[in-house]
């Protein structure tokens, strides 16, 4: 499985109801063992995936730390982790 996640800039209108504004909750990652995959992944836990990525790049890329300016209060609060089983 392959996702994405893209941050855009808020364009200056939208068609009504175009867009849906969901809170994003922190929840536990999707864990499997050292050599099996999870048997689940939940749309919360990609999510959540996602923005610990986007809160390890602005951190550790200059280029992206420059281009998410804006977000390094949000993403400050996503946490890398490493692979717990290599732990």
């Amino acid at each position: 499985m392959l996702t994405y996640v893209a941050v855009v800039v808020e364009p200056a209108a939208l068609p009504p109801d175009s867009l849906v504004t969901l809170p994003v909750r922190r929840t536990e990652l999707a864990r499997g063992e050292a050599m099996s995959a999870p048997r689940s992944i939940g749309v919360e836990a990609v999510l959540e995936h996602a923005l610990r990525h986007l809160a390890w790049l602005v951190r550790d890329d200059p280029a992206v730390g420059r281009a998410l300016r804006g977000w390094h209060g949000v993403l400050g609060e996503f946490e890398p982790e490493p692979f717990r089983s290599l732990l």
